[in-house]
């Protein structure tokens, strides 16, 4: 997962203030979900919207105008101001799958402010998107020497060790983080599919138990998928079935 957009010259919301705060922690199962329930009036909800889950009629066209304008104030910007619209133009970059254009956007970012966290988030995120896992993880590390709280970042770490097939590292490194947050509805996601990834039902025995503590958990059609799968595994099969 990515770092949010940030605000720009756009007002913030406290709604959208929330939004932003929820995917920094890495539930971003619940991001969304506070992004739907935000109006349309709020132009920095609508834009989150385009970027994060494209839905809505004409989320390229917002896009695409948002593209423009900020690629305008590009000549007047600098320092932090630059460094947000070179990160927002990055954000755009990757809802449109231009990595490599989203990757040389994060870098100015950084260059104009090197401080920025989500620009330096972002750009080991690119990295991992173009198979570059040693340079991602670098980043990734920079990031939480900067900021250990950074939570986001720790996630993303976890699942390049899922990907690279350091499967116990990897699993260690989410069941810490949904010891710390037990009620982050992603974090949980992203523990339960990496334990039935292995088909296994002893392993699966523990998803329940991990559901158990997300309150509303079916409120999230990904968790119920994990839920049914599970069910299955344990041979439960009225319940998968329902499920």
């Amino acid at each position: 997962p990515e770092a949010g957009p940030g605000q720009g010259d756009a007002p913030m919301t406290e709604g959208m203030t929330g939004v932003l705060e929820q995917i920094t922690t890495g539930n971003i199962l619940e991001a969304l979900r506070r992004l739907y329930e935000l109006g349309d009036a709020d132009p920095l909800a609508r834009f989150n919207r385009a970027l994060y889950a494209p839905l809505d009629e004409g989320g390229d066209q917002l896009l695409q105008d948002e593209r423009d304008r900020l690629l305008g104030l590009l000549s007047g910007a600098t320092g932090r101001e630059r460094a947000m619209v070179l990160y927002n133009l990055g954000c755009i970059s990757l809802a449109q799958d231009e990595v490599v254009e989203a990757r040389l956007y994060f870098r100015q970012a950084l260059d104009a402010a090197p401080d920025f966290i989500p620009a330096r988030h972002n750009l080991a995120h690119t990295a991992d998107l173009l198979a570059e896992e040693d340079e991602a993880e670098v980043l990734y590390h920079e990031v939480l020497a900067a900021s250990p709280g950074m939570t986001l970042s720790k996630l993303n770490m976890a699942l390049i060790d899922l990907e690279l097939g350091r499967r116990e590292s990897g699993l260690e490194a989410l069941r810490a983080l949904v010891a710390e947050q037990p009620r982050n509805a992603s974090l949980v996601l992203y523990l339960c599919r990496a334990v039935l990834a292995s088909a296994d039902p002893s392993e699966a025995a523990e998803v329940p138990m991990l559901l158990g503590e997300v309150a509303d958990w079916q409120q999230y059609p990904d968790l119920r998928e994990c839920h049914a799968y599970a069910s299955f595994l344990l041979n439960e099969l009225p319940e998968a079935e329902r499920a």
